[in-house]
């Protein structure tokens, strides 16, 4: 009446009976035992006991309240299947985005794409949002063409930010169409001087990678190689210092070799005959191709 505070009433024990056995009926609240469904069912609440106890020749009455079987054992909420299934989907989203992050580091939008994952980035989106709250990622516009929304690890964002701690790493030969060759798919492939063909992910084809991206690009079958360095074909340029050159040559003919796919003639590349005078054939010769009236062939 002073403060025109509204106090509820405190429940009583059949109140509180009623709410939680009401909760029970609905499929909402369950109990770790059996015990309290068969005293409901047997009405057997038990009544408040007294008990007297004899000390030094006294009687002195003990009052021992006993709980009402039917709300005995331990109480809890049912989860359910809406719930169950939200919980599910949730888990195997974080599941997903985890694999995601081993096996492409940066989370965006076309590597969703080339992924086909049902529902599309907009699936994904709100547990990648809920990961960046909790700083579990970093969102950010990390590679160039993935468009705004970007989530990394920290550590993959530093690795990012200091490129030139990674040029010491050797160099890789793929397939085109392994997963870890974003070139064509994801990204796009990097700029080629002019006059030489095109590349595309075809069986058969191989690519050479660095830290940076993409560094060679081998058809065997059409007997064509690319090279997406702009200094290939430039006596001046391509030397006996060119590491990276001579380290994607090596990588290629050691990728060759062990397909097993026999001997592989090289004809051209960048679209210029790749004979012996060519800049670009010492490379390949010193990584194991042999000139031929053809070009340079790997035995």
């Amino acid at each position: 009446p002073n403060t025109g505070e509204i106090i509820p009433q405190e429940w009583s024990e059949q109140q509180f009976k009623d709410a939680l056995w009401s909760l029970v009926w609905q499929g909402k609240v369950t109990n770790s035992s059996f015990a309290p469904v068969r005293a409901l069912t047997a009405g057997a609440a038990s009544p408040r006991k007294s008990t007297t106890s004899r000390r030094r020749g006294r009687v002195a009455p003990i009052r021992r309240a006993t709980t009402d079987m039917t709300l005995g054992g331990l109480w809890s909420a049912v989860i359910g299947q809406a719930e169950a299934e939200d919980t599910d989907q949730t888990e195997q989203a974080l599941a997903l985005v985890e694999t995601l992050l081993d096996r492409y580091g940066v989370i965006a939008q076309p590597v969703i794409d080339k992924e086909n994952i049902p529902g599309g980035y907009s699936a994904l989106y709100p547990v990648l949002n809920r990961m960046e709250e909790h700083g579990r990622l970093v969102r950010g516009m990390f590679v160039r063409g993935f468009g705004a929304a970007q989530f990394a690890e920290r550590d993959t964002v530093d690795a990012l930010r200091h490129p030139s701690e990674h040029r010491g790493q050797s160099v890789v030969a793929l397939s085109v169409l392994d997963p870890a060759n974003l070139s064509g798919s994801a990204i796009a492939w990097p700029d080629a001087p002019a006059g030489a063909g095109k590349p595309a992910r075809r069986i058969g084809a191989t690519v050479v990678l660095n830290a940076q991206g993409a560094l060679l690009y081998a058809a065997a079958k059409a007997k064509h190689l690319t090279a997406f360095d702009q200094s290939v074909g430039h006596e001046a340029a391509v030397n006996d210092s060119d590491e990276q050159m001579r380290k994607a040559a090596t990588e290629l003919a050691y990728a060759l070799k062990r397909n097993g796919t026999g001997s592989v003639t090289f004809s051209d590349i960048n679209g210029e005959p790749l004979n012996a005078r060519h800049p670009f054939a010492r490379i390949l010769h010193q990584s194991g191709f042999t000139p031929v009236p053809q070009g340079m062939r790997l035995y």
